[in-house]
Formats: structure tokens, C-alpha cells, sequence
């Protein structure tokens, strides 16, 4: 494919198309020389990484003229079509992760799995003159109803370790967030937020048709505190703090991208830029693995959180696109976010 490393000589594929391009022009040179007119025959299997440039190969009606093109389809991905499920591409009998460019739109994207019966869990660490303690754990759980569009995404998160036995503080977070999977992004957010004694229920409804997001908060404890509200206007597809960690595997992630996600928090807006920064291995609870470097600019004045810092996401370069390692440097020391297992 395209882009494809060559491991003897360690140089970058050209693609099929343009091995095409030589053979057209070899039928050109024979024909003029003859009598009648030469005609290839160029067929392309429906899994292969080029399969989109292959396809417009003839889209300026001067490319390729001496050839006819057809494309080898399989029963996996006819089902794909009926389903109106993304259809991985291959290459030498394992899934193809970097990105496949689309001719039409002049973009690249990749394929990746609906996160459909995964579970994420994580440890959280805080470090602090080079002490580390570890103080949460936090749970991912995606589920999706049969023939529903909509994708469910639970989070817990829970103190536990150092934090609760020598400061006797504890908390306890729980999201739900619903996802609209035909234009992923959020619907519905709901959580419930326990700090000791304090107690906080939050729902955010986001309403596409009338572009505005409108957040309740109240305390279960006291049903006569008058509830906070906030509302503001959306702008175009818009994600909640956990959405958005799966928006952004669904990125045609390549070194150097750059992309913005539009994140609601407690009924505010925020515009996040993200910029992919570098590919490197990482050590992983599911091995050695290459990962994309990942840094969204959450930090900063009128940004998701106004004061310094930085945010680095490692994401596996792969088809499943798992976060594996976070670490955000704050004024309050760095918390590093480890992966502690995957299910799928």
C-alpha cells in the first residue's frame, strides 16, 4: 500500500495505482506503433488499504485510459454495507491502522471499532518530590443496546490507596454518558459526584435542533437547595469529558495532525485544540506497543482548566486505539493515569 514501509531497503511504497499509471503508459507506447488499440484490466481486492484511490484512479477522465477497473468484494463487507458498520482494510493478513487517504475529500481517516462491551480500567498515581502514592482508580465501560444507535458509556472513579488511609479522604465519581454513534457526539450526561459528606447530582441534556446544552445540578441531601443551572448555545458536534476521550480515538491520528474537540463541562463550552506530537513505544499492561503522543491543550486561561499545566495521552497505534498512559503536570505535582486492564 501507499506509504507502506519497505523492509530492505527501508523506503516508503508507492501503492499499487502507481505501478498502474507505468503500464498505461507502456500500452500507449506499444498502440502507436500498431494497428489496434491496447486494454488492461486492473481488479483490486475491497480489503486493501488503497481501495479508495484505486476507485477514483479515473476520476479526471485522463488518468488510466487504457484501463478498466474493477473491485473484488467480499461477503464480510457486503455485510459491513447492510449493517452500517465501518469495514476494516488489510494488508498481508493483519488489520491496516495508518491512515487511508479519501481522493474525494482530500482527508485521510482510519477504521475503527465501535467500542462496543470494552471495559478500560485505570490507576491513577500523583507524584510530588519524587514520591509517588497512588490515589484512584478509574473505570471505563461501553455498552450498546441491540439495534441501538446510541452507545453507553460508564465511568467510575473512586479514591482508594494512600489518599484514603493517611488523609481519610475519599470520593466517589459516576458518569453516564450517551453517545449519538451516527454523528458521535453527546446527548446525555448524567453524574453523581460524593467528596466525604458532600453529595452532588448533575444531568446536562444537549438539544442539536435548538443548539443549546442545558446543565442541572442539585444535592440529594437537600432537596430545598434551589438547583444551579446553566445553559449555553452548542456549537456544532459537541462532546462531554468521557466522550471526548473516545472522540479522539476516532481521529486519523499521524504525527504532526492537528484537530480541535469541542468539550461541555458543568453547562460550559470549551474549544480543546489537540495536536499529535510524536510516536513512540510505550510499556504497557498489554506489552510493549507503539503509541501516538497525544497532547490536548486543556490548560490556561478561558480553557477547560485556568491555571498551568500540561496534558500528554498515549493512544495505541493500532486498530483498537487503546489510551494506555496519561500524565497531566498541574501546580499540585504530576498524576500519571496507567492502564490496568483491557477487555473487549
Amino acid at each position: 500500500p501507499s506509504g507502506a514501509m519497505v523492509s530492505t531497503t527501508h523506503g516508503v511504497a508507492s501503492g499499487p495505482v502507481s505501478f498502474m499509471n507505468i503500464f498505461n503508459t507502456t500500452t500507449d507506447t506499444v498502440k502507436q506503433g500498431g494497428v489496434r488499440r491496447g486494454a488492461n484490466m486492473g481488479m483490486m481486492r475491497v480489503t486493501h488499504p488503497d481501495i479508495l484511490r484505486f476507485i477514483h484512479a479515473k476520476n479526471d477522465q485522463h488518468s488510466l485510459t487504457n484501463f478498466n477497473i474493477s473491485v473484488n468484494v467480499t461477503d464480510r463487507f457486503l455485510e459491513a454495507v447492510d449493517n452500517k458498520e465501518w469495514f476494516q482494510t488489510e494488508f498481508d493478513n493483519e488489520a491496516w491502522t495508518q491512515p487511508v487517504f479519501d481522493v474525494l475529500t482530500g482527508t485521510d481517516y482510519v477504521v475503527y471499532r465501535r467500542p462496543t462491551g470494552e471495559t478500560m480500567t485505570f490507576e491513577g498515581k500523583v507524584s510530588r518530590l519524587k514520591i509517588s502514592v497512588s490515589v484512584a482508580e478509574l473505570t471505563f465501560t461501553a455498552t450498546t443496546a441491540p439495534d441501538s444507535k446510541e452507545l453507553t458509556v460508564k465511568t467510575d472513579a473512586i479514591s482508594k490507596g494512600t489518599l484514603l488511609k493517611l488523609f481519610r479522604y475519599s470520593f466517589a465519581q459516576n458518569y453516564v454518558s450517551t453517545i449519538d454513534l451516527e454523528n458521535f457526539r453527546i446527548l446525555k450526561t448524567t453524574k453523581r459526584d460524593v467528596q466525604k459528606e458532600r453529595v452532588r447530582e448533575s444531568e446536562a441534556l444537549f438539544d442539536y435542533t435548538q443548539k443549546s446544552v442545558t446543565w442541572i445540578e442539585t444535592d440529594p441531601k437537600d432537596r430545598n437547595r434551589p438547583p444551579r443551572r446553566i445553559a449555553s448555545d452548542l456549537i456544532g458536534e459537541t462532546h462531554d469529558m468521557v466522550s471526548a476521550i473516545y472522540a479522539l480515538r476516532l481521529q486519523p491520528l499521524a504525527i504532526g495532525k492537528r484537530f480541535d474537540l469541542t468539550i461541555s463541562d458543568s453547562g460550559l463550552i470549551y474549544k480543546v485544540p489537540v495536536v499529535v506530537t510524536g510516536r513512540e513505544q510505550q510499556n504497557t499492561e498489554l506489552g510493549k506497543l507503539w503509541c501516538f503522543k497525544i497532547e490536548p491543550e486543556v490548560f490556561g486561561r478561558g480553557r477547560l482548566i485556568e491555571q498551568k499545566g500540561k496534558m500528554i495521552i498515549w493512544v495505541t497505534d493500532d486498530i483498537r486505539r487503546i489510551p494506555v498512559k496519561a500524565r497531566i503536570d498541574s501546580q499540585y505535582g504530576k498524576i500519571e493515569i496507567k492502564l490496568k486492564s483491557y477487555k473487549k
